[in-house]
């Protein structure tokens, strides 16, 4: 089990109370129910009732987007980013 960190944008700040949350998982999908475990709001503001990211999160391991089956190394970071659209 790897020791991650998970970085958020900072407008989730007020919902959640922090932009950065120390995890742990072998997966990128482990580390982010450790994440939803300790911060229970971040699930609804990160993903849908089906339990898949919201259309306009991003998910990036070490700084590409990754699988949530990608597997952890200690000290990685996974960072979200909200995209934004509009017309």
């Amino acid at each position: 089990m790897a020791r991650a960190t998970l970085i958020l944008p900072r407008v989730l700040q007020e919902a959640v109370g922090t932009t950065r949350l120390k995890v742990e998982g072998r997966t990128l999908r482990d580390a982010f129910e450790d994440a939803y475990l300790r911060l229970p709001a971040l699930r609804h503001h990160l993903c849908e009732e089906s339990g898949r990211f919201r259309a306009h999160i991003l998910c990036f391991l070490e700084g590409e987007q990754k699988p949530l089956s990608a597997e952890l190394e200690e000290g990685d970071e996974i960072s979200i980013f909200q995209a934004i659209s509009g017309g």
